[in-house]
């Protein structure tokens, strides 16, 4: 049997996946870190069929509509 991962280990390593996405979001979409780390979020919860995005910032709404997401 496989020794058990430590919870903080798997946090990291999904902070860090959630960190590169939103990276690549700022330089595909302009947008600014925090509205990046907002649609990073976004896109790691689920399928646009599975969550929505709620907010009035017309550029972060503007990008998460690119990638499929109302």
């Amino acid at each position: 049997m496989a020794p058990a991962t430590p919870s903080h280990a798997t946090s990291a390593h999904a902070r860090e996946q959630l960190l590169r996405r939103a990276s690549r979001l700022v330089r595909e979409h302009q947008l600014p870190a925090y509205d990046a780390v907002h649609l990073a979020a976004l896109v790691e919860s689920g399928t646009s069929d599975e969550v929505q995005l709620g907010c009035w910032d017309t550029d972060l709404r503007r990008a998460a509509s690119d990638l499929g997401y109302s």
